[in-house]
Parts: C-alpha cells; sequence; structure tokens
C-alpha cells in the first residue's frame, strides 16, 4: 500500500514537472515581447526633461502620435499630465470619504479644488497648443501655455502644504503618503512638460 501511495506521488511530481518545463518558457516570452522599447524619437526628447523615465513611460503611450513634430510631443506630455491629474483628483475624492477629523476633511477638500483648478488649467493647455498654428499671436498663445502649466503645477503643489507646516502635525500620516504619492506624479509630469514646451521652437 505504501509502495502504491509513494510510486503515485512520484507520478504526480513528474507530471508537474513537465506542465512546469513545458510552459514556463513561453509565458515568460510572451509576456517580454508586450515590453517594447522605447521610441528614439521620444528617448531623444525625454533624455535632458527632470524625469527622463517618467517622460519615456509617458510619451510612449502617444509613440505613433509624436513622430512628425516636437509640437505633437508638447502636446503628449500636457495630455498625460492632464489624465495623471485627474486621476489624482479621482483618487483624492475617494479619500475624502474615509472617517476623518474635520481638520484633514478641510485639507483634503481644499485639495480637492486646487486639484480640479490644475486639471482646468492643464485643458486649456492642451488645447491650445493643438491650435496653435491658426492662432493669430503665436508667441503670445505660448505664453499663455506656460503660465497654464506653471499654474497648474503650483496648485497640485498647494494641494499638499496644508499636510505640512505647523498644522501637518493634525495630519494622519497615512493620509499624508495616500495624497503624496498621488500629487508627486503630477508634478514631475507637469515639469516634463513644462520642460518641453520651454525648449519648443515653433517654426
Amino acid at each position: 500500500m505504501e509502495s502504491q501511495i509513494l510510486k503515485s506521488s512520484l507520478t504526480l511530481l513528474i507530471f508537474f514537472f513537465i506542465i512546469l518545463t513545458t510552459f514556463t518558457p513561453s509565458a515568460v516570452s510572451s509576456s517580454s515581447s508586450t515590453v517594447r522599447p522605447v521610441q528614439p524619437h521620444i528617448r531623444k526628447a525625454c533624455k535632458p526633461t527632470p524625469y527622463p523615465r517618467l517622460c519615456e513611460t509617458a510619451l510612449s503611450l502617444y509613440a505613433s502620435q509624436t513622430k512628425r513634430n516636437q509640437q505633437e510631443l508638447c502636446r503628449a506630455a500636457m495630455v498625460s499630465s492632464l489624465k495623471a491629474a485627474q486621476n489624482a483628483t479621482s483618487i483624492i475624492s475617494k479619500l475624502s470619504r474615509r472617517k476623518m477629523s474635520a481638520y484633514e476633511a478641510e485639507v483634503i477638500g481644499d485639495c480637492i479644488d486646487n486639484l480640479k483648478d490644475s486639471v482646468d488649467e492643464l485643458r486649456r493647455a492642451s488645447t491650445a497648443i493643438k491650435s496653435l498654428s491658426r492662432s493669430k499671436d503665436v508667441d503670445f498663445q505660448l505664453n499663455s501655455i506656460k503660465t497654464w502649466m506653471s499654474a497648474a503645477q503650483t496648485d497640485v503643489i498647494t494641494c499638499t502644504d496644508g499636510l505640512s507646516g505647523g498644522s501637518g502635525w493634525k495630519v494622519s500620516k497615512m493620509l499624508k503618503k495616500d495624497v503624496k504619492n498621488c500629487s508627486i506624479n503630477v508634478v514631475r509630469q507637469i515639469s516634463n512638460a513644462l520642460f518641453l514646451i520651454n525648449n519648443f521652437n515653433y517654426k
């Protein structure tokens, strides 16, 4: 009886080993095949930005749309920043449903308002650069875009101001961490977009 059990166990082990050795390599190769290399024009554009890898990741989603000129790269960076700000707004709005103190609720409320302002400014900037060729005064429009982008970044930074300073101790560490994790990605994406637009030469 014991020998039969041992024999059955050994057979099962051999069976599982065959499955693992047969299917694991193909699974790995399938997974690795989904990782696409960064396009040369994106790598070149992102290299001098403040956060190159984040820039490459963000712009790679728009690789097919950004091959013609620098203007498309700038707009892609702005759209990516806009989506990041919208995502942060959604996440922090959900955080506001947690049980928290009156002060924390006030801080989160102010933060959400600032993020909504940032979303509006990023939307204006991304729309404006799309129609740049139809602008009567390109220099004025570019300066307006830069102003909106800078204001959007300031709004996101202001979102976290209530989490620190003299009254920062009133906010729980977990809430601070969650808000900052959302905000820092937006700030960095806007920094990259600002770098690209500041170095954009319209022709």
